[in-house]
Formats: structure tokens, sequence, C-alpha cells
């Protein structure tokens, strides 16, 4: 487990290309450097991460250019572990969106204990009729909303931070 002062780091191009990492991501994924060159940020993801939750992903950092929430990954061998991420666009001079980092720290917790039934109960939608992922997005901001706050408090009330 990383201490809670080193921090994963990645960056990706346009294409979501990983073009960066930092020696902690290296760490505690077991990859090489040059093993992860290239790859795409779903290769690090858990394969039971729910598409309905990546497209709220996706929506947030188009609403509001980024993302703070949990990450469920894999590591080379295939153990899960969680992060918690902080997943933003980086500029060039001119202004022009070259791509996204994402800085992460490990997680635990009741916090990934209710997100991990979160997610299970979105994917159990996505995989019960066609149409699944539609209706686990729509059930995900719902979910939300019934929380009677925005995303980022809903993230900081499951961490237990107030």
């Amino acid at each position: 487990m990383l201490e809670k002062s080193k921090y994963t780091l990645c960056k990706y191009d346009k294409n979501n290309k990983l073009i960066y990492v930092n020696d902690s991501f290296l760490m505690i994924t077991g990859w090489q450097y040059h093993e992860v060159m290239g790859k795409k940020s779903r290769s690090f993801c858990h394969p039971d991460v729910p598409e309905s939750y990546e497209r709220f992903i996706a929506a947030k950092i188009d609403q509001q250019g980024f993302f703070n929430g949990y990450s469920h990954c894999i590591d080379k061998y295939g153990k899960s572990f969680w992060l918690f991420v902080d997943i933003g666009g980086y500029f060039g001079n001119d202004g022009e969106l070259l791509g996204h980092e994402t800085i992460g720290y490990t997680a635990a917790g009741a916090g990934v204990n209710h997100f991990q039934l979160l997610l299970d109960s979105l994917l159990a939608i996505e995989r019960k009729d066609l149409g699944g992922v539609d209706k686990a997005y729509d059930h995900l901001l719902a979910y939300v909303q019934s929380m009677d706050v925005d995303y980022d408090e809903f993230v900081c009330t499951i961490q237990g931070v107030s």
C-alpha cells in the first residue's frame, strides 16, 4: 500500500494512450515502464467496472473539466486495488487540450465498501437486459440526486469527509 504522501500519476494523450507514469504507479501495479506506454486507461481498470460508471466519469469531465472519485483497478497480475483519483485535462501553452492526467491515492475502508456495492448494483442492471447501460447510468444519476447533494459532496460524504 502506498504511503499517504505518495501518489500515482498517469498522463494520457488525446487518444487516451498512456504517455507517462511515475514510479509509484509502477510499484503498485507491478508493471515496467516500457510495458505500459501506449496502453489505454481501460487496461488498468477492473473488468467489473460498469460501462455506466465510465460514462458518468466522462460526463463529469466534460461538464466541469475534472473528476474526483473512486477507481477500481487491477495490477499486472490481476489483483484488484482501489484508488481515489483526480482526473483532469492538461493543456499546451496555447490552451489546447493535450490529454488528461490521473493522480491517485490508495483507498480503503467504508467509502470503498459503499462504492463497491454501488458499482455492483450498476453492473447487475447493465447485465439484466438490453439497454442496461442506459438504465444503469440513469440509476446512478438518480442515486446521486437522491443524496440531496452534488456528486463531489456525495463522494466526500461516503469518504467520511465533511
